[in-house]
């Protein structure tokens, strides 16, 4: 079929966005103001809100001096100065470190400061997909003291008896004889190390709490304390540490780079996908539990201050002290919800075939080539778009096509968005009539300009999901698709709400914009745990997929499957290649952990060469998700070329695609570690048992996938070599540089290599065909067949399926100094390399394994395994019926197959020829 690209920023827009920036402001984007300094006035006693009226109260758990301490949980104290400034600390309640504190005593900034901002939205006028805004800040009163007879502390448990840890309220005196109120509590009855600080008042509209870096407070002095990071804020593609800079969380559309500008029309802060949760470096982590824009200025002037502002009268800055990265955000993803394990397919390669070798012939046709060519492939999204528009689709068309899709073992997607084109007359009418569209102040449906797949922008409505009517409309158009055999969709956009938007449930659009992707979101995942049950049972998603381009604070618990927007096809590292890395990491930091690229980019100026598609193709192997992007924008009217139009970039193609599905047990398992607690697929080292180390954690184009596998993919132009750091408190194996790619059936053959010790740099060859690869020692990596083609089932007999070789399962064994090493998988298998002398094996599917063991362990000279017949080469173990084992004196590996059924261990043995049986 021959589809119309999916969509992109229209030309005209250009020169409107360039006026649109000439008319923003710092203080109206979030930038740091002005320290106001104004005259200490003392207000007269005027405690109103908060009375000592509890009926079990104390007034401190410890009192020292100026401050007394409450314990909050278990785990976390407050401590709150009660003369002069006014200051916040936490610490750990067993240890007494520091967690976190707003600015001391003394500082020229309060901890707590109100305001209010005065000015115009603009992006109505302009674009709705970027917010655009003039005005000022015309006032600022900051923080004074405590005021002292406002402290109670309420320690009553459920059950009415007096417990160790409770709830905190006090009244902070503000200038201007206002005030704030302030409420410390536990934020979660599960959670035990994350305390909820909720500060409100009556005046402006922008409240704002100052903080103090870990290296720059009290227990930091003197120590030569290490630089702390910020890491998260959502998806990010400029930076992945954002100590020093400015950033604020409002979902916006992407932008591109055009020569100087980055992230063209809005810079290098714009994501479609903020969170308002940042992650330490020093283990804890900040969330900022609104869906209100925040602004968050940390330590952009180097001055040691970290300013996190809302734009409204409320703050619920929740801190997580996980005492670690990791469980910091296990915290955090359990408070605001957990991605379903996706359905297997989801982790196959991702395909166009609606053009993954030319717009010309029939998708059908084109899948059945990857078929003949032996390339694996288990989704393809056709791009057939259900809205805005869709009164042309021809269902008995769609019907037979995803019926053909489906019998090659590829799941067919389509696409949706949450808007209505006016032209689409039926649907239009309908969703009018019924009030399900967002309203202007004056009751009538909001309209704008988009531009959709062609050039030629046209009005839309939006639907608004706050009506519980809108959300039963549009699950009945997402019905129609699946009734049609897709098995989902690309879930576009959902940042295009204006602040002065009015909601069914009262709201406006600066306090639902945030909010509006995860509403609109969940529908679709009401809609299919409704349709059907994951045969799998609870904490597995659907076989479905909608995988979703914008988000906020749950998100992550809401779908399944993420991408990081539109890319330039082009090396930038604010809109490119590299920044999708950046992107999947912070996004993954923030609690998305199935997140992958448009492999080839979305926008260009120049089409993408082989050298760029390659890299890119590495990088999606890699990836949450593996998923190409054949379609786009072109800004100078240039066809985009294909991975495919050389033989060479569809034999390296194939390479990365077949090693993608190799690694399904593996990937799979990750999976459920991410449901379990909240870990991504690709995680940055600070997740890791490394995380102390700061050479590692710097590090922004490499990373783990999954538990034992290093990834350093090339990201730059005409690069041949890569740099890479090993971190400390391991020891790796150089993977790529020893794997032996088999072409003749698609195999990767382990190599021995010498153990690399950790916390060292390393630089390896990385020609056009190699993706820089290490792997942990100690790891045993279960793996597939290369003869499985997809994730899915299938009815064409020439292609090979999951199910097909189910009894089979391969494993790739690194074992460490020691000759240890062990891994397991999802479904209850689990390999033990002990001591070098014997694998352990245990499978609860009782399958035949097949086995290559690298390293100086693995080397052939020095294995054999007595009491199973060796046959006379690694093919040979392959195509045995029965157990055996080889050597392969290429690689300098050994190879084994057993059968668990019948053996639950495997004694090695070592010798000088390696001949003994």
């Amino acid at each position: 079929m021959n589809l119309a690209r999916r969509r992109g920023f229209p030309r005209f827009l250009l020169l409107q966005g360039l006026l649109g920036l000439l008319l923003l402001t710092g203080n109206g984007e979030g930038a740091r103001e002005p320290r106001t300094q104004r005259t200490r006035r003392t207000p007269n006693n005027t405690n109103t809100n908060n009375t000592n009226t509890n009926t079990n109260t104390t007034h401190a758990n410890v009192t020292t001096g100026k401050t007394k301490a409450f314990r909050i949980t278990d785990s976390i104290r407050a401590v709150v100065s009660v003369e002069e400034d006014f200051s916040l600390c936490f610490e750990d309640a067993d240890t007494g470190e520091e967690v976190l504190c707003t600015v001391p005593e003394g500082s020229r900034a309060g901890s707590l400061e109100a305001g209010k901002w005065v000015g115009v939205n603009l992006q109505k006028y302009f674009y709705e997909g970027y917010s655009m805004r003039i005005g000022h800040r015309v006032w600022t009163t900051r923080s004074l003291q405590v005021q002292a007879d406002s402290i109670s502390f309420d320690n009553e448990d459920e059950d009415g008896s007096s417990g160790t840890a409770g709830t905190l309220r006090f009244q902070v005196v503000l200038q201007q004889e206002e005030l704030a109120s302030v409420e410390v509590r536990r934020a979660s009855g599960e959670f035990p190390d994350a305390v909820s600080v909720r500060v409100k008042t009556k005046v402006g509209n922008r409240l704002k709490i100052n903080l103090v870096p870990r290296d720059a407070g009290p227990e930091a002095r003197g120590k030569g304390s290490r630089r702390e990071k910020l890491l998260g804020l959502g998806e990010r593609y400029g930076f992945l540490d954002q100590r020093g800079k400015v950033v604020y969380c409002w979902a916006e559309d992407g932008g591109w780079t055009v020569g100087p500008f980055k992230r063209f029309p809005k810079g290098k802060e714009t994501t479609y996908m903020p969170v308002p949760f940042v992650l330490s470096s020093e283990g804890h982590g900040i969330w900022l539990n609104t869906t209100r824009r925040t602004n968050w200025d940390l330590d952009s002037e180097g001055d040691g201050r970290y300013s996190l502002e809302v734009e409204g009268r409320e703050i619920d800055m929740v801190v997580i002290n996980g005492k670690a990265p990791a469980r910091t955000l296990e915290v955090f993803t359990g408070m605001v919800g957990r991605a379903l394990i996706p359905p297997e397919f989801q982790f196959g390669p991702w395909n166009n075939f609606f053009n993954e070798f030319d717009r010309d012939t029939p998708a059908e046709q084109q899948a059945s080539k990857f078929v003949e060519l032996d390339i694996p492939s288990s989704v393809t999204d056709y791009a057939i778009h259900f809205l805005p528009g869709g009164k042309d689709l021809d269902p008995k068309r769609l019907s037979s096509a995803t019926a053909e899709m489906r019998s090659m073992g590829i799941a067919p997607l389509a696409y949706f968005n949450s808007m209505i084109d006016e032209r689409y007359e039926s649907m239009y009418q309908h969703a009018k009539e019924r009030g399900l569209f967002v309203k202007s102040r004056w009751g009538t449906p909001w309209k704008f300009y988009y531009k959709g797949a062609g050039y030629k922008p046209f009005e839309v409505g939006l639907l608004d999901f706050t009506n519980p009517e809108s959300r039963t409309f549009f699950a009945s158009l997402l019905d129609n698709s699946t009734e049609l055999g897709f098995k989902g969709f690309m879930y576009d956009y959902g940042e295009y709400v204006d602040p002065g938007m009015r909601f069914h449930d009262g709201t406006k659009g600066d306090e639902t914009h945030n909010a509006y992707p995860v509403a609109y979101q969940s529908v679709a995942y009401d809609y299919f745990r409704s349709l059907s049950p994951s045969p799998r049972g609870e904490g597995y998603a659907p076989p479905y997929i909608f995988y979703a381009r914008a988000g906020y604070t749950g998100t992550g618990g809401r779908t399944w499957a993420a991408w990081t927007g539109d890319p330039t096809s082009d090396w930038d590292k604010s809109t490119g290649l590299g920044a999708q890395v950046k992107a999947m990491l912070s996004a993954g930091l923030s609690g998305v952990p199935f997140i992958g690229s448009d492999i080839g980019g979305f926008v260009w100026v120049e089409p993408p060469t082989l050298e760029l598609w390659v890299r890119w193709v590495q990088v999606g192997s890699v990836s949450g998700i593996m998923r190409m992007q054949t379609g786009g924008t072109s800004l100078l009217g240039k066809e985009k070329t294909h991975v495919h139009d050389s033989p060479l970039g569809t034999f390296i193609y194939r390479r990365y695609a077949k090693l993608r599905t190799s690694l399904f047990p593996y990937l799979y398992t990750a999976a459920h570690a991410a449901r379990a607690k909240g870990t991504p697929l690709v995680r940055h080292h600070i997740l890791e048992a490394w995380w102390r180390d700061e050479v590692a954690i710097e590090q922004e184009y490499q990373y783990m996938l999954g538990p034992s596998l290093l990834c350093a993919p090339v990201v730059n132009r005409g690069q041949s070599k890569q740099s890479v750091y090993l971190p400390r408190g391991a020891a790796w194996y150089d993977l790529m540089s020893h794997l032996r790619y088999d072409r003749q059936d698609g195999r990767h053959r382990l190599g021995s290599s010498e153990l690399l010790r950790g916390g060292q740099w390393v630089t390896v060859k990385a020609p056009l065909e190699s993706l820089p690869l290490f792997a942990k020692s100690g790891s045993a990596v279960p793996t597939l067949s290369p003869e499985v083609a997809t994730l899915n089932e299938a009815l064409d007999p020439r292609v090979v399926t999951l199910s097909d070789l189910g009894h089979l399962l391969h494993w790739w064994v690194f074992p460490d100094g020691d000759s240890c090493a062990e891994g397991s998988t999802w479904d209850g298998a689990g390999l033990t390399l002990y001591n070098g002398t014997t694998i352990f094996l245990h499978d609860d599917r009782k399958r035949s394994w097949v086995i290559q063991v690298a390293g100086p362990a693995g080397d052939s000279s020095r294995w054999f395994v007595p009491g199973v017949p060796r046959v006379s080469s690694w093919r040979e173990v392959l195509e045995s019926p029965s157990p055996s084992w080889s050597s392969d004196p290429a690689q300098r590996t050994l190879w084994l197959k057993v059968d668990t059924g019948s053996v639950d261990r495997v004694d090695l043995g070592r010798g000088g020829s390696g001949l003994e049986e």
